[in-house]
């Protein structure tokens, strides 16, 4: 007997495995119900908070206003960097397991050391086996099963540097020392099995220098942003930031620096393939879905822009749990 369900395949710029692949080798995602909701949580975790990190970075990059009409566009490129610890999680071991209509308790064990690769990780996934000697295991036996066949191996880690968002922005001075920001990403099939992804979001700027008695040296600025990202049937995402941006420009150079609250939430679903009503996994069809709320925290950051004749580029490192990286180039005009 083998266990058989396909998680489907989430992609974002790369594909990952939700759900455990059968030892025995066969081509189909497996997995038993409780490892595809409270493992494939664990193993997505750290892309999840990764892909929020990046969705709310690069929005500013000075704290100045367009005048009014003046505008900016360009391409965007961020990345969250997820630290050492996110590359490994603790599987959760199912509490019991039906066979035979009799329900076991406590019916695997861990082979190894106990631990498994994260999405962002890399390495071999962890080994689930029925418990040697257990109820379980000696049923499998007297039912001329071999217990090999039941043991499930969780996804390896895809070595993931970097959690990657790139979009399209712009923004407009409308006046009063305020700017409206737009970032869109057109939507597009990533894969058959997978759908469009496709991503929109808009951002504030609101100049705190012009209503000092005073110009400092220092030119200051209220921001805020807000980010969606969809992803076919299986992911949405959705960020929001706001904070204060200080820059500096001397010439061609504008030195900034920023600090903002932000938090996202993404969630994930996709549906079970058991055809077979295989051991353990729910029935076919059955949506399986998850949320990772991400807390708010505090991030700092500082940037970079360089500006010639309208053409502008610019690079800022954000420093949190999750440090997060963005490059720019684009067009101004003010």
């Amino acid at each position: 007997m083998t266990m058989t369900t396909r998680g489907r395949t989430l992609i974002l710029a790369f594909s990952m495995i939700l759900v455990g692949t059968p030892v025995s080798g066969q081509d189909v995602l497996t997995s038993l119900t409780v490892l595809a909701e409270e493992n494939a949580r664990l193993y997505v975790s750290p892309l999840s908070t990764g892909l929020g990190a990046a969705l709310n970075s690069g929005f500013h990059q000075s704290a100045e206003a367009h005048g009014r009409f003046g505008f900016d566009i360009g391409i965007r490129v961020m990345a969250a960097l997820p630290p050492d610890e996110a590359g490994f999680f603790q599987p959760v071991l199912p509490g019991s397991v039906t066979f035979e209509d009799v329900t076991y308790v406590d019916p695997y064990e861990l082979v190894g050391e106990g631990m498994s690769p994260t999405a962002v990780g890399s390495g071999s996934g962890a080994i689930l086996q029925p418990r040697v000697g257990s109820p379980f295991y000696n049923a499998l036996l007297a039912a001329g099963e071999d217990p090999a066949d039941f043991a499930v191996q969780f996804p390896e880690g895809a070595d993931i540097p970097a959690v990657p968002f790139v979009v399209l922005q712009g923004s407009v001075g409308i006046g009063f020392g305020t700017d409206i920001t737009l970032r869109y990403l057109p939507g597009f099939n990533v894969h058959d099995d997978v759908g469009e992804i496709g991503a929109f979001g808009y951002g504030l700027k609101h100049s705190l220098t012009q209503w000092l008695p005073a110009s400092p040296m220092v030119d200051l600025a209220v921001i805020a942003g807000w980010q969606d990202l969809s992803l076919g049937d299986y992911l949405d995402a959705s960020a929001s930031s706001y904070g204060l941006i200080g820059s500096v420009s001397q010439g061609p150079v504008t030195v900034y620096a920023t600090v903002r609250r932000e938090q996202a939430t993404v969630d994930v679903s996709y549906t079970i393939d058991n055809v077979d009503g295989s051991l353990g996994i729910p029935a076919d069809g059955v949506r399986i879905g998850f949320t990772n709320e991400l807390p708010a925290e505090t991030l700092f950051g500082a940037g970079l822009t360089f500006g010639f004749m309208g053409l502008q580029l610019s690079g800022e490192y954000s420093f949190a749990d999750y440090n997060t990286v963005a490059a720019r180039i684009g067009f101004s005009m003010n």
